[in-house]
C-alpha cells in the first residue's frame, strides 16, 4: 500500500495528534531525513522522535493507535522507494503534490518546515 498523502492530513488533524506531534511537514521532512540516512533507523527508534516528549501520545482506540503508525512508516517507505530507486542524473524528488510542496512556486511556510524536518 503506497502513500496515501490525505489520510496523514486528517490523521495530524485530529486532536491526539495535533497536540502532541512535531507537525505533518516537519514530519515529512524528518522522515526524508531517516530515509536518506547512510544507516537503517528503525521505526523503533524514529517513531518517538515525532512527538514531543519522545513518546506517542496516548490513542482513544489500539486501532488509531495502528493506523497512524501505519501512516506513518509508509510515509517512510514513500521516501525510502524513491531514494533507492531514482537514477543518480536525476537526484529530485516527488513530494506528494496534495502537500502543495513546491519549489516552484516560490518559498511557501509548508515548504520551510518540511525543509528543517526537525
Amino acid at each position: 500500500m503506497g502513500l496515501d498523502y490525505p489520510s496523514l492530513e486528517q490523521c495530524f488533524s485530529a486532536d491526539v495528534m495535533a497536540g502532541a506531534s512535531i507537525g505533518l511537514h516537519q514530519t515529512c521532512g524528518f522522515n526524508l531525513a531517516v530515509a536518506s540516512a547512510p544507516e537503517i533507523i528503525t521505526p523503533l527508534e524514529w517513531l518517538p522522535c515525532l512527538f514531543h516528549e519522545n513518546r506517542l501520545p496516548d490513542f482513544r482506540a489500539e486501532t488509531e493507535r495502528e493506523e497512524t503508525i501505519g501512516l506513518l512508516i509508509r510515509l517512510a517507505d514513500h521516501w525510502t522507494a524513491q531514494i533507492a530507486g531514482r537514477a543518480p542524473k536525476r537526484p529530485c524528488l516527488n513530494y506528494p503534490t496534495a502537500a502543495g510542496l513546491s519549489a516552484a512556486k516560490g518559498r511557501r511556510k509548508q515548504f520551510v518546515i518540511f525543509a528543517r524536518g526537525i
